[in-house]
């Protein structure tokens, strides 16, 4: 019914006129789909004027809060036709993140630096860029240059950590043995004395981001953090013959893995193993 009475009052009233020139003076969200609407536009055709990423992110990262506001306002999201506010907040986020991330690669020296850039940080960058790769709906297309745009900077950022983290994978062929990451067997074995109901999924070839993006969508839903997403290696995957032991709880430092005279693998523990 607002919406019915909102928009029969646009055709009789100027209203979004008086935005002209004013729009840098709005805060908050208005009742008027036009003014709404003007306002949206006007703020593309601002951000159409930027011609280097950093000026650009600079400014999506100061005005998110405010696109986020509108996002929550009648017209962004509760309209039949919603002014699309909540994708334009999304990209101002992503902008913010690419911002900070950006030349972050200058500063590695071992490989250990760059996992844990990627842990902690890089998967951010990984979740915008799968964002920004999706094809806008015909609706939206209104957002198209801006998330050309940021694709390009996410792109370049990709080659740019990828490149540096081969070199300094090239370095040391056995790089793997030497990272401060735990084998699964050795992460499951720090939960084995917890007394709260606990389910552990160890999974393979699987995208870190989006393990904690669903780690993200669970969490929402609770009253605190429950879902976590741990970083493991293995020597080999943990469905095969010789990555299965390593899984174990406590099991990977006491395993040796050697190959027969038949040429069949094997993996016997030093000790025993007690589960």
């Amino acid at each position: 019914m607002f919406e019915q009475i909102a928009k029969t009052a646009d055709a009789q009233l100027t209203i979004y006129t008086w935005l002209e020139g004013q729009q840098s003076k709005v805060s908050e969200p208005m009742s008027s789909y036009r003014a709404e609407r003007t306002l949206f536009a006007s703020e593309l055709n601002t951000l159409r004027q930027f011609n280097g990423f950093l000026e650009l992110a600079t400014y999506l990262e100061r005005k998110q809060p405010l696109y986020q506001k509108h996002a929550q306002s009648f017209w962004g999201q509760h309209s039949r036709s919603p002014i699309n506010w909540r994708l334009l907040a999304e990209f101002a986020g992503i902008a913010s993140i690419l911002k900070a991330q950006e030349g972050i690669e200058k500063g590695w020296s071992t490989i250990q630096e760059a996992l844990e850039w990627y842990t902690h940080e890089g998967w951010k960058v990984d979740a915008g860029g799968e964002t920004l790769s999706v094809a806008l709906a015909p609706e939206d297309d209104d957002l198209s240059d801006l998330q050309a745009f940021l694709r390009q900077t996410f792109l370049r950022i990709l080659d740019q950590t990828n490149i540096v983290f081969s070199e300094l994978s090239s370095r040391d062929a056995h790089w793997l043995e030497h990272i401060d990451l735990p084998y699964a067997g050795d992460a499951l074995a720090a939960h084995m004395d917890s007394t709260e109901s606990t389910a552990i999924l160890i999974v393979d070839a699987f995208r870190f981001e989006l393990g904690q993006r669903l780690a993200i969508l669970i969490n929402e839903s609770e009253t605190s953090p429950k879902a976590f997403v741990t970083a493991c290696k293995s020597p080999v995957p943990t469905m095969t013959m010789i990555g299965m032991p390593f899984a174990l709880p406590g099991a990977p430092q006491t395993l040796t893995v050697s190959c027969s005279p038949e040429g069949k693998w094997c993996v016997t523990p030093k000790t025993a193993i007690v589960i």
